[in-house]
């Protein structure tokens, strides 16, 4: 099995080239690689080697090719809801922060990227219900 993954290890630039036809930022293309990388990896032994018993590397490089297409162009990828999805929410809250301190006023409501996974969304009060 680890022939196997150095062969594929090997196919590094040649799947970037395959992820470049489909995004052209630089960062995209290597996660998506990586994700590819990382799927090969946590794929079924039994089918990996079958794939390559069958087609050699040639046919490692055409699955490769169909997964990495499939992450880049589908909404219901890991990909996509790793990278995509979380990324684009980030970006579109992040505002670039002017003073030193760090300061967010309540009146502002703005959501910066160190205060995302802790937004406060308002004034709790705690009421007794009454029967």
């Amino acid at each position: 099995m680890n022939d196997i993954y150095n062969e594929i290890s090997k196919l590094t630039l040649k799947f970037r080239d395959i992820a470049r036809k489909y995004v052209r930022d630089k960062n995209k293309v290597d996660e998506s690689v990586q994700e590819l990388m990382l799927y090969f990896l946590q794929m079924n032994p039994d089918t990996l080697k079958s794939i390559y018993d069958k087609d050699g590397i040639d046919g490692v490089t055409r699955y490769g090719a169909v997964a990495l297409r499939r992450a880049l162009t589908s909404k219901r990828s890991n990909f996509w809801y790793k990278y995509e999805k979380y990324y684009t929410n980030l970006d579109s809250y992040s505002v670039y922060i002017t003073n030193t301190d760090n300061y967010i006023s309540e009146d502002n409501q703005a959501k910066h990227l160190y205060n995302l996974p802790n937004e406060k969304m308002g004034t709790y009060k705690w009421v007794q219900l009454r029967k």
